[in-house]
Order: C-alpha cells, then sequence, then structure tokens
C-alpha cells in the first residue's frame, strides 16, 4: 500500500536523525518529510489564519490522513512548508511520532476485509470466464432513501420526479475494509470515499453467457 511505503520512509528519516517527534526534527528534515508525503499524496486540504496553518494529505485506498501543522498564516503549500511545526499521523496527537507510524502501519496491515452491501454475489472474472473472486452478499444491503415528488401531467399522463436522501446501511470507514455497493449508492455520497466501489457492469467490463445473462465483471470501480 502506498501510505505503508511513506510512512516506512518517514520512519526511517526520524531514525536516521535519532529523533522520535516531528517537533524535534531540523527544518530541513521537517521539510524534507513534508516534501516525501505532498508528493506521494492523492489529494490535500488546507485550514488556518493568524495563528496557524495545517494541511492534511489523503492516499488512495484508504481513509488515514497524515497532517501537518504550520505557524504560517497563509494557506499555500509552499508558505505552509516553510514554517512546520508538528505532524499528526491519522489524527494521533503523540509526542512519539515514531510509535503513531508504527501503529498506523499496523492496522493498515492487516487483511483486508470485503463487505458486500449489494443484495446479490459479486463476481469477478478474469480471462476466458475464469473466476478471479466472488464476494458475496453480507446480508446488509445499501439502500438511499428517496421519494416521488408529484410534477405537472404531460397530454394528461402523471409525472413525478424521484428525489433521493440518506443512505442506509453504509457503516463508517473502517481499518482495512472495503464496502461493495451499488452505483446509485455511490452517486449519492455527499462526498466520494476511497473505501466504496461499485462493480463496473459496463460493457468493457461485464461478461455475459451465452444466452445473454451476466455472470461476472472484469473489475472494480470507483464513483
Amino acid at each position: 500500500m502506498k501510505l505503508v511505503n511513506v510512512l516506512e520512509q518517514v520512519k526511517d528519516i526520524l531514525n536516521q536523525e535519532g529523533e522520535r517527534e516531528f517537533a524535534e526534527l531540523k527544518r530541513r528534515t521537517k521539510r524534507q518529510i513534508f516534501d516525501l508525503v505532498s508528493e506521494s499524496a492523492s489529494d490535500y486540504d488546507t485550514d488556518g489564519d493568524k495563528d496557524g496553518t495545517s494541511a492534511w494529505f489523503s492516499f488512495p485506498g484508504t481513509d488515514a490522513e497524515i497532517l501537518f501543522f504550520s505557524s504560517s498564516e497563509y494557506s499555500d503549500l509552499d508558505s505552509i512548508r516553510e514554517e512546520l511545526t508538528d505532524m499528526y499521523v491519522d489524527d494521533r496527537q503523540s509526542k512519539d511520532t515514531v510509535a503513531a507510524i508504527d501503529n498506523l502501519i499496523a492496522e493498515l496491515s492487516k487483511p483486508l476485509t470485503v463487505i458486500n452491501l449489494t443484495p446479490h454475489e459479486i463476481v469477478v472474472v478474469g480471462e476466458d470466464a475464469a473466476v478471479v473472486a466472488r464476494f458475496p452478499a453480507s446480508g446488509t444491503t445499501a439502500r438511499v432513501n428517496s421519494r416521488a415528488v408529484d410534477l405537472e401531467p404531460v397530454a394528461g399522463v402523471p409525472v413525478v420526479r424521484t428525489e433521493y436522501g440518506d443512505i442506509d446501511g453504509l457503516p463508517d470507514p473502517a481499518p482495512n475494509t472495503i464496502y461493495l455497493v451499488s452505483i446509485i449508492v455511490a452517486q449519492a455520497l455527499r462526498k466520494p470515499r476511497p473505501d466504496v466501489y461499485v462493480p463496473d457492469t459496463g460493457p468493457a467490463s461485464v461478461v455475459r453467457d451465452n444466452e445473454g445473462k451476466i455472470i461476472g465483471v472484469r473489475r472494480l470501480m470507483q464513483i
């Protein structure tokens, strides 16, 4: 996993400097770690004011983040980099950065759990329709609450619009766990989640038998 590799490299830098706490590192070493994290991240966000600014970085395949604090009052990454003060590993407010890294690596290294929150088994196939993986339905189905709103009739025919609301049955993110859901559920998320996947039933992925029945997909996808 990409984040594990980054954490291992950060830990190596701390050990080489003989420090266990990010705040005790020299300015150039703090910047070295910041550059390593920022260049490896898939996304980032910043927030701050005149008392200081924070930048947090996310990585594909996990909801864990690495957070940096800076005494800079500016929110661009270059300014944050110049005045780094502290680093949190997945919100772990610990004086021992090395221990926080070890704890997160242990969590991320656990076997991946795949929970199918659709009503049907999801089968992934490879070449010659050979089965690569089977994900049986978990018994819990993630669904989007919806309601029909009446609109003006058209040519004397009633018309409704479907409005979608909250999602039921989708748990909060958990370490080393991904959830398989329907495309409707994934599209209803207010914010995309790196732990939520859907079976790709597009023409380039779906596999059918001689009668046209779907027997599997070649891949998963994210919305």
